[in-house]
């Protein structure tokens, strides 16, 4: 089926146009193919924040989601891969044992 074309008329800052024109070029999208890209992000977007389309609402929303930052360990191959690879393989720390107490009854 063909798609059905209908005119739209697009006010917008000198500064906006000249931005969607930039993003246009380096998608490689026509501005009407950049235009319909965002309305089904922006259907997308607001089908996932249950129908609120409040930008402050998306935001925090997303940041929500956003993982937490990895934290940063050092660079310590596995010993199987060390041992391969010739290398004095590195010891690492032993694990704390726990010792539990039995209660008598």
């Amino acid at each position: 089926m063909a798609k059905k074309t209908f005119n739209l008329i697009l006010r917008v800052s000198g500064e906006w146009k000249n931005d969607l024109q930039r993003i246009c070029k380096n998608k490689g999208r026509t501005m009407t193919g950049h235009i319909e890209h965002s309305l089904k992000l922006a259907k997308l977007v607001t089908d996932f924040c249950a129908g609120n389309d409040d930008i402050t609402h998306v935001e925090y929303v997303l940041r929500d989601l956003k993982p937490a930052p990895a934290q940063s360990f050092p660079d310590i191959k596995p010993a199987f891969l060390m041992a391969a690879e010739g290398v004095k393989s590195v010891k690492l720390p032993l694990e704390k044992k726990v010792a539990y107490k039995k209660e008598k009854k």
